[in-house]
């Protein structure tokens, strides 16, 4: 699979994981089916879009604050 759709980065589950702070698989798989981050699924693959994640990590507090500081 092309690692964009259009013209945005897809992360897979693996790298997604490292920039979200190396979260486990566990915890990564709530994210994506509680949909507080969303995925894209294709087969048994889970992606996450670049603004995806950017966004669940501006909307942590601890993050938020830190960058405001």
């Amino acid at each position: 699979m092309k690692d964009e759709i259009g013209s945005e980065r897809l992360f897979n589950s693996r790298e997604a994981r490292e920039l979200l702070g190396h979260i486990s698989e566990r915890t990564f798989r709530e994210l994506t089916k509680t949909g507080a981050l969303p995925a894209v699924k294709q087969g048994a693959f889970v992606y996450v879009r670049k603004s995806a994640i950017e966004a669940y990590i501006a909307a942590l507090p601890a993050v938020a604050d830190r960058i405001a500081s």
